[in-house]
């Protein structure tokens, strides 16, 4: 498995790169966060992006106009059709569902500082893992509570 970049798009961007020595997590306003991915995948070094789907419904729909997270998702998808990357989407519900606070803290996955996009960008992470047998499933089978 090579290196992942898991996204959580908005205005504030919350990101992990990981590969299987390290993991490294932030979160960035939306220039800078598409100016990091840009140029990790543009040099090769990211082989897979895994990214929040954003789907707009009845409640999205209400809130204040925000193309943020809809142009980010394009932009990514560009870039890795561009570089030959592997693009991934995944509902934030199934992610939320699975990798609790406590599931990834018991991973050894401590809350980043910041709002909570870095939070949501390794739950991504984490389900991707899970998904494509890199993280055993039975680690993470003890009961979850929040």
């Amino acid at each position: 498995m090579g290196n992942i970049l898991a996204v959580d798009p908005g205005k504030t961007t919350g990101y992990v790169i990981w590969n299987p020595e390290e993991r490294r997590e932030g979160e960035l306003y939306v220039e800078a966060f598409l100016d990091l991915a840009w140029e990790q995948i543009s040099s090769g070094r990211i082989d897979t992006v895994v990214c929040e789907r954003f789907v707009i419904n009845a409640r999205t729909a209400t809130l204040t106009q925000a193309p943020w997270s809809l142009e980010q998702i394009g932009a990514l998808r560009f870039m890795c059709q561009k570089f030959d990357v592997n693009f991934v989407l995944q509902n934030a519900s199934e992610a939320k569902k699975f990798a609790t606070d406590k599931r990834l803290n018991d991973y050894g996955w401590p809350r980043p500082q910041g709002a909570g996009h870095a939070r949501d960008a390794q739950r991504h992470l984490l389900i991707y893992l899970v998904n494509h047998r890199v993280i055993d499933l039975t680690t993470l089978l003890s009961p979850s509570t929040d």
